[in-house]
């Protein structure tokens, strides 16, 4: 599992809505993950897994109720017309977003943990461009949905990875975490108001060395190998 990395030096790119590029993708699938700073795209399906497969409302696209989440997940008001080019698995998504947003001009980057980030000298100016081309990037390419499971258990599986070694790491390294919420409420907020320890950690103000370096240490999310723990 890779996360977006949350320094967002650029303006004009809401937090959220560069969050929800990726996140958004869960409400189709009724699991949605919607992780405020890592942004993660979580649990891309290996073929020999042996995971279970994904819920039949992920085995049904329709490519006009994708486009209606897409805008509000977005926030793009009026987008143009778009056709989809194809489907694309979830471990395509990253090289085919790059290939699809330098295409329209913009120098985009694959930040160290996986994560989709806009040019580092995107204007104000340009923000508004920016975003729609990334809306037609995703337009023109969703991901299958049947790669991806997050259910009950992963949630779970965060909450404790979240609470018995995020926290006591960004504590280690100088970062308190405060109002650490209950299992219900996390649950109960996953969705609407996700919350993760590393808002205790302002990266705005971090070197990117000593951002690269806290990230190491403390992995925004748990791997893949923790989140779905093997049968045997």
């Amino acid at each position: 599992m890779k996360c977006t990395n949350t320094r967002m030096k650029v303006k004009p790119i809401n937090l959220f809505q560069q969050v929800t590029w990726q996140s958004f993708l869960w409400l189709l699938g009724g699991a949605a993950i919607a992780v405020i700073l890592s942004g993660c795209t979580h649990g891309p399906q290996n073929e020999n897994s042996g995971r279970p497969p994904s819920s039949p409302a992920t085995q049904e696209f329709n490519y006009d109720e994708y486009l209606k989440t897409l805008q509000t997940a977005s926030q793009i008001k009026n987008p143009p017309p778009t056709k989809m080019v194809r489907m694309i698995s979830a471990n395509e998504l990253n090289s085919v977003w790059s290939d699809c947003m330098h295409g329209q001009g913009f120098d985009v980057s694959i930040t160290f943990d996986g994560g989709q980030a806009p040019p580092v000298d995107l204007p104000d100016s340009q923000g508004d461009a920016y975003a729609l081309a990334n809306y037609i990037c995703y337009a023109k390419y969703p991901v299958d949905q049947s790669t991806y499971i997050f259910g009950d258990e992963q949630i779970k599986i965060v909450y404790k990875y979240y609470v018995e070694r995020l926290v006591p790491c960004l504590e280690a390294n100088g970062y308190p975490v405060n109002d650490v919420p209950s299992e219900a409420t996390f649950r109960s907020t996953f969705q609407s108001d996700p919350w993760t320890p590393y808002k205790a950690v302002d990266a705005a103000k971090l070197s990117d060395e000593s951002w690269l370096s806290l990230n190491r240490s403390c992995p925004q999310q748990p791997s893949d190998d923790i989140l779905y723990p093997s049968d045997g």
